[in-house]
Order: structure tokens, then C-alpha cells, then sequence
């Protein structure tokens, strides 16, 4: 095997690595056919030009490099598969799901709801299967294929064949070692889901709790809106009475202001023909009066008492 041809395979392993990975990231974004098989056709098709390269001519080391490389791309695929799993289950997936949207308060959005969180649930579990399936896939595909390829290089090299047996047993480890690594991925994904079955559960009931508070606090609301409307009616009653009141004391109160002010125009008036008025000189008259009327009683007095003589005096003589 010349250095270009190496070269060339180190190259396009890494344009397989490469091109599987993002295959396998972006899986969303493909069609599910190419999503599912792509990384494994990837595998193939690296074997492929492993082997053709093989039959140039190599080395027992070279050919052993280059088939592990083989097996190596299809397990970086499957570590890749099983990561991107991983991280769209704890993103998102399921889990967002169900725990998202707990806004609705009718049996409208509540269906809604429940469509919404079967159809992520179903797509989730597509997912997990379309990547744990791609895993299994590309692991098989490169264990197979670096057994191929190491198959048709010992063929087509003597004395190779001695290590078909130590080969076949490499490739049993391998293969246990990958079924143990499955099962626990599964077990994991399995208690996983439980878990995620238990939260949907108690975020139901939780969302039934909360759809009953949101209609008891509605109701409450509704008769506080209802009181609220009762005490709003009295208080215009008693407002419009109040205004009433207020205008007849306003009017009372005018009423008032009109009679004082004719009060005091009277009391100016008086107080003005009183200045006008001379008080000493009618006490002097009215003193004089008095004298004058004091003596006529006593002229009157004296003028009785002769009356009264003259009386007694014709009865006398009579």
C-alpha cells in the first residue's frame, strides 16, 4: 500500500466520521430513510474502500490498522447516536412536553393540551428508536464489515489464515462487549421513561388542582364583581340623596344669606337715623316733661281734695 493510498484512507475516514456525525446530529432535518441508514451506508462504503485499497497490496499491521478503523467509525457512530439521545432527552423531548403549557383553564385547551403532549410524546419515542437503531446499526455494520475485510485480506495473503481464530474470538468479545453496553442503554432509556411516566402523573394531577383553583377564584371573582355592582348601585342611591340634600341646604343656606344681608341694611339704617338722632336733648325734654307732668298731679291732687270738701259739704248741708 503506497503512501497516497494511506493517505487517502486517513482522508476519507475522516470525511466519513464526519458526514456520519452530522447524519446522525441533524437527523431532524433529514428524510428518515437517510437518517436511519445513512451512518450505516457510511460504514459500508469506507469498508468498501478499505478493502479495494487492500488488494494493492498491504502489510498484516496495515490491513489490521485499517479494518479496526472500520469497526472504530461504525462504534464512533454508535457513541455519537447514543450521546445525541442523551441530549435531546435532557434538552427537551418528553420532558418539556409535559411540563410545558399548564396555562389552559377549559376542557378546549385541556384537549389541545393532551394532543399536543401525545403528539411530542410520539415523535420523542420515534426518535429514541430511530437513534437507538442507528447505534445498533452501525455498530454491527463495522464489526461485519471489519471482519469482511479482514476475511478477504487473509485470503489473498498466505499464511494468513492462522489468525482466523484469534480474529473470530477478538470479534466474539467485542460483540458480548456491545450487548452488555445495549442492555444497559435500554435498561437506562426504560427506567428513564418510568420516571418521566410518574412525573406526567403528578403534573396531571397538578394541573387539575390548578384548573380547580382557577375556577374557584373565577367564582369568587364573579361574586365579588356581583357585590361589588350591589354596593355601587347603593352608593349612587345614596349619592343622588345626598346631592338633594346638599341642594336644598344650599338653597336654605341662600335663603339665610338673603335675610341677613336684609338685616344689616336695616341695621345700617338704624344705626344711620339714630346718628341723626339727638338723645341728650330729648332726655332733657323728656325730664321736663316730667316735671311738668309731676306738678299737673299735684294740681290735680289738690283740685280733687277741694272736690271732694265741697261734696261732703253739700251732703252735709243737705
Amino acid at each position: 500500500m503506497t503512501r497516497g493510498t494511506r493517505a487517502f484512507l486517513n482522508f476519507m475516514f475522516f470525511i466519513a466520521a464526519v458526514g456520519g456525525a452530522a447524519m446522525i446530529v441533524y437527523s431532524r432535518m433529514l428524510l428518515p430513510e437517510v437518517a436511519n441508514f445513512g451512518p450505516t451506508v457510511v460504514v459500508v462504503l469506507f469498508a468498501l474502500m478499505v478493502a479495494v485499497a487492500q488488494k494493492a497490496g498491504a502489510d498484516g499491521e496495515l490491513s489490521e490498522h485499517y479494518a479496526d478503523s472500520i469497526y472504530f467509525l461504525g462504534f464512533l457512530f454508535t457513541l455519537i447516536s447514543l450521546a445525541t439521545l442523551f441530549y435531546r432527552i435532557g434538552e427537551g423531548g418528553l420532558g418539556s412536553g409535559l411540563a410545558g403549557g399548564t396555562e389552559g383553564s377549559g376542557d378546549i385547551s385541556l384537549t389541545l393540551l393532551e394532543s399536543q403532549r401525545f403528539s411530542l410524546s410520539t415523535r420523542m419515542i420515534e426518535e429514541t428508536f430511530s437513534l437507538i437503531g442507528v447505534a445498533i446499526t452501525t455498530s454491527v455494520a463495522g464489526v461485519l464489515m471489519r471482519n469482511l475485510v479482514r476475511s478477504w485480506f487473509l485470503k489473498s495473503n498466505a499464511g494468513g489464515n492462522g489468525d482466523m481464530e484469534v480474529m473470530v474470538s477478538e470479534l466474539k468479545k467485542i460483540a458480548e462487549g456491545m450487548n452488555g453496553g445495549f442492555v444497559d442503554s435500554m435498561e437506562a432509556i426504560g427506567n428513564y421513561f418510568e420516571e418521566r411516566k410518574d412525573l406526567a402523573g403528578q403534573i396531571k394531577k397538578k394541573e387539575k388542582a390548578y384548573v380547580n383553583g382557577l375556577e374557584i377564584f373565577t367564582e369568587t371573582l364573579e361574586r365579588f364583581s356581583s357585590r361589588m355592582g350591589d354596593v355601587e348601585k347603593k352608593l349612587l342611591d345614596s349619592s343622588e340623596s345626598l346631592g338633594d340634600n346638599l341642594i336644598r341646604q344650599a338653597e336654605g343656606i341662600g335663603r339665610t344669606d338673603e335675610s341677613l344681608r336684609s338685616l344689616s341694611a336695616q341695621l345700617r339704617s338704624l344705626k344711620a337715623d339714630s346718628e341723626g338722632f339727638n338723645l341728650k336733648k330729648t332726655a332733657d325734654e323728656l325730664a321736663s316733661f316730667g316735671r311738668e307732668t309731676g306738678e299737673l298731679n299735684a294740681v290735680l291732687d289738690s283740685l280733687i281734695d277741694i272736690i271732694e270738701r265741697k261734696v261732703d259739704t253739700i251732703r252735709r248741708a243737705g
